[in-house]
């Protein structure tokens, strides 16, 4: 075992005395070390997401870790669900991603909004890992101006709503089906849409929309640098009807929902980023104290010991404040917005930051695909620009 799956362990056992995080972050493990990192190095040839992974997290509860029991979870909190993430995204930045935008970004909104009847309906498949979740909200020309630049449109008409409008940047919004090659939508999705106009101000309500919902289709696929087997769609909703009983809370109650979310959202994303720092740093003390220059690994240039020792000191600290965060958001049920991007902005820059320095003291290999110094480093860019 690794210093740092010490300090790791160290740190759960003391926010969790029951061991109780532990023994899911151990389960994350098993699932992590069945070839994940073959997987991923797959994924990112082919721009695809592996779909039998989700079986496999599901049978492990990873998958259901915050669905209540009564729908077929675990009824985990945030502890839990951070350590899982963190676990995951050390072996594949690209299933970490998907794995926040199935567990937190959708199941969170469904078990914190949903109805009884919306719960009972969506809960279960997202747990058992039979179904995938995704989030709508981004748009073509929105930008950080998510309300405000909101497009989608949603009419009322007798018993529901007409959708209208497109998304961009969809994880998990859509996928090639296997035998007909065909572009499919995502199995489930909450989606934000403006439902009125009043003094300036958009009025934005929540809809969960499923497979199968007439006008509702998979648009392009957005190939990117980072994260390739993480799948972003563009989703299309044309005179899309969706059912008043797919209204999460209340119509005119989507602002409030989203940004509520979204503090929860940054929480687990951070999580990802640490993951994929600690996979950058593994790689990077494996590499100088194996690569000898002048008759001695570069790791003993006391430069380059005393960078590495900075910047493992940062990872530790923003480790320690998101499991903190996640321990105190489970005692209380709430976290603020300034902590939740606080804690994800720290997170972001550091793993960044390891990222590229693995390229760099990797040298020319950094920049060949025989090596993960360049991808971890793409991956890490995505959350720093999230």
């Amino acid at each position: 075992m690794t210093v740092f799956h010490v300090e790791f362990d160290h740190l759960l056992q003391e926010l969790d005395p029951t061991e109780t995080t532990l023994e899911f972050r151990n389960a994350a493990r098993a699932f992590t070390d069945n070839d994940l990192r073959k997987i991923d190095a797959q994924m990112n040839e082919q721009h695809a997401f592996h779909h039998p992974l989700w079986k496999d997290m599901g049978d492990r509860g990873l998958t259901g870790l915050n669905v209540p029991t009564e729908y077929g979870g675990v009824g985990q909190g945030y502890l839990p669900l951070v350590a899982v993430t963190d676990e995951i995204s050390q072996a594949s930045g690209s299933v970490g991603l998907s794995y926040i935008a199935d567990t937190a970004l959708y199941s969170n909104q469904i078990r914190i909004h949903g109805s009884e009847k919306q719960k009972e309906k969506y809960l279960p498949g997202i747990a058992s890992g039979e179904k995938v979740g995704f989030l709508a909200i981004s748009e073509p020309d929105a930008g950080s101006d998510a309300i405000g630049g909101m497009r989608t449109m949603a009419k009322k008409v007798d018993g529901g709503y007409l959708l209208n409008g497109t998304k961009i940047w969809i994880t998990n919004g859509a996928r090639i089906d296997p035998e007909t090659k065909e572009k499919i939508p995502g199995d489930y999705g909450v989606v934000y849409a403006v439902t009125s106009q009043e003094g300036g101000k958009k009025k934005v309500t929540t809809f969960t929309v499923e497979r199968g919902m007439e006008g509702f289709a998979a648009g392009q696929k957005i190939n990117k640098v980072s994260m390739r087997g993480s799948e972003t769609w563009e989703l299309v909703f044309t005179d899309c009807f969706v059912p008043d009983e797919n209204v999460l809370k209340a119509p005119g109650e989507g602002t409030t929902i989203l940004m509520k979310g979204l503090d929860y959202e940054r929480l687990l994303l951070a999580a990802g980023a640490i993951g994929i720092g600690t996979e950058a740093m593994h790689d990077m003390v494996e590499y100088v104290n194996t690569r000898k220059q002048f008759g001695r690994p570069i790791g003993a240039n006391q430069a380059v010991a005393y960078d590495i020792a900075d910047m493992q000191a940062e990872l530790q600290a923003a480790r320690n404040l998101a499991y903190i965060t996640a321990a105190m958001t489970d005692k209380t049920q709430r976290i603020s917005a300034p902590t939740a991007s606080a804690v994800f902005l720290q997170a972001s820059k550091i793993a960044d930051r390891i990222a590229n320095r693995n390229v760099h003291y990797h040298g020319g290999n950094g920049l060949t695909s025989e090596y993960r110094a360049q991808r971890l480093a793409d991956d890490a860019r995505l959350y720093l620009t999230g």
